[in-house]
């Protein structure tokens, strides 16, 4: 029995993109679909069995249009541990350029 998951990312892009990391992963329990959250207004969300937020500073913007009952999940960032030495390697006191398509997600 397969599962309905919902993303809902920054971008149509970034939704394809988690859309494809998870489906390896997950695909063979979940039936994986992905929007972006600005598309929300326009899309009839159906009432699925799990939606997946990929990040913090937009669900205000989401919780609406989904339905009162539906689970979520808010995905936090995280650092790939296989490229953690590279953080490493960055002197201290470094100014570093962190970007992202929001500024709030490059807090993250």
């Amino acid at each position: 029995m397969n599962f309905n998951l919902t993303v809902i990312s920054s971008s149509e892009k970034a939704a394809r993109t988690v859309c494809e990391i998870l489906s390896p992963i997950i695909g063979s329990q979940f039936c994986i679909k992905g929007y972006c959250y600005k598309a929300l207004a326009s899309q009839a969300l159906s009432k699925d069995d799990l939606f997946l937020i990929t990040a913090r500073s937009f669900t205000h913007l989401i919780l609406p249009h989904l339905h009162p009952q539906s689970k979520y999940i808010i995905a936090r960032r995280s650092i790939d541990p296989s490229n953690l030495y590279r953080l490493l390697q960055i002197p201290p006191h470094s100014e570093v350029l962190v970007v992202n398509d929001f500024v709030t997600t490059a807090y993250e």
